[in-house]
């Protein structure tokens, strides 16, 4: 018949007289349309079914698409990540001032830099950090509250474009520039690459503000 010649390897069908045996494994929607096919047998004939359901090859949903599921690796972050508590800070990278403020993350080609970050009201924080090449470097900076006794520096150099220290720490800015500082005497530095360094003792009283030039001299 055709359904055994459909399901010969699966199914096995022995007659005995008017006694037909059915055994072997079919999955539960085959099973049914082979008892369907039966009912059209010839009066008389009687039919034994040991067949067992099959569900061997019936994957759940879940086990479907946990099959067909692929995971993608995470990449791998890069460059620098600042941050700073309390957050909002400005960034200067080896002088120069980046977009945004922190947390910021900055894609960075691996080596060494100098880092400083300002925001209004806290001391400045001046650091340096090797950027890797096998993932991404951080700095996380604490930044303190100044003391209240707040005065400025405008700071001017001839030519223009030199990095600003004040008391031996990088300010990240650049000339011209107007530079927070707390009230007292300070040495402020211009530095320039091609030049030697400018130095100035200043003294800044609360609220007030102090003109700083320099006149670089190019080394020979």
């Amino acid at each position: 018949m055709a359904a055994e010649n459909h399901l010969r390897d699966r199914l096995s069908i022995k007659s005995s007289g008017m006694t037909v045996t059915l055994s072997g494994k079919l999955r539960p929607v085959e099973h049914g349309e082979l008892l369907k096919f039966l009912r059209n047998a010839p009066p008389g004939i009687q039919v034994t079914d040991d067949i067992r359901d099959d569900t061997s090859n019936i994957a759940s949903p879940r086990e479907d698409s946990s099959k067909h599921k692929i995971i993608q690796p995470a990449p791998v972050a890069q460059g620098l990540l600042v941050t700073s508590d309390p957050a909002g800070a400005d960034v200067f990278i080896n002088g120069d001032k980046q977009s945004g403020q922190t947390p910021l993350t900055l894609p960075l080609a691996p080596g060494k830099y100098n880092v400083v970050l300002r925001l209004l009201g806290y001391e400045a924080y001046s650091g340096s950090v090797q950027v890797r090449d096998d993932g991404q470097s951080r700095v996380d900076a604490a930044l303190h509250q100044k003391n209240g006794h707040v005065a400025w520096a405008q700071v001017e150099s001839t030519p223009a474009g030199a990095e600003i220290w004040v008391d031996g720490v990088s300010t990240g800015l650049r000339t011209p520039a107007r530079v927070e500082i707390n009230s007292g005497i300070h040495n402020i530095a211009l530095k320039l690459d091609g030049y030697k360094p400018s130095r100035n003792a200043v003294q800044a009283s609360d609220g007030g503000t102090v003109s700083v030039s320099g006149s670089l001299q190019r080394i020979r």
